[in-house]
């Protein structure tokens, strides 16, 4: 179906299954006439209209252009890690998962380039140092703790603890299945105070 309009006469129509029309009422003429169809572009043309005859009118319509929209296929591994966060972006899923092991030696340098929303990791200053991920300026809130300024890690389950999260960095993409980071009410309804920076969640491929 699809919308017809002769703007000059203020009129307009919507077609059938099989795109006819009618108006009423509408002098003979040439006039400036519409079809508009969503996704595709308004089509325009002066047509002449005779009082009583069919016009048969031929299209052929473009479909706009969807600039900006990214479609990704996933299986489902990866849809269920996605659909268990509130924030889509803030997840490595599975199939991503797949091209950062080719071309990242860490964990750290992987969340150095692909930024988690909300985030901003922290390298270590030193060799044999700990890394860091921060909530970054305008993620803080009420929830964020002063105490460790770093983000929590919870793999396979298990919250680390303040040491074992900053060595979680040094990890091998090959032994990671996903991961994501939640931050604000999500991570506290979870964790409780633990959350109050965020919180790191990462399934090893172990368990798989």
């Amino acid at each position: 179906m699809a919308i017809v309009a002769i703007p000059a006469s203020g009129r307009s129509a919507i077609s059938d299954e099989w795109w006819y029309f009618r108006m009423e009422e509408v002098p003979g003429g040439i006039y400036p006439m519409q079809v508009m169809r969503i996704g595709y572009r308004t089509l325009g043309a002066a047509v002449p209209l005779v009082e009583g005859e069919t016009l048969a009118l031929h299209l052929t319509p473009g479909p706009v252009p969807l600039e900006g929209i990214e479609i990704r296929v996933t299986d489902e591994d990866d849809l269920e890690w996605r659909q268990a966060s509130t924030m889509s972006l803030a997840v490595i899923g599975p199939v991503e998962m797949e091209t950062l092991r080719e071309r990242y030696m860490s964990l750290g340098h992987i969340l150095t380039s692909r930024h988690l929303p909300g985030s901003r990791y922290i390298p270590p200053r030193s060799v044999g140092g700990k890394g860091c991920l921060r909530m970054t300026q305008e993620s803080l809130s009420l929830m964020t703790t002063e105490t460790n300024p770093c983000a929590a890690v919870v793999v396979d389950g298990v919250m680390l603890t303040d040491e074992g999260a900053g060595y979680a960095f040094d990890m091998s993409p090959d032994a990671i299945f996903a991961m994501r980071f939640v931050r604000g009410s999500e991570a506290t309804l979870r964790y409780g105070n633990a959350g109050g920076n965020g919180v790191l969640i990462i399934e090893t491929r172990l368990r798989r």
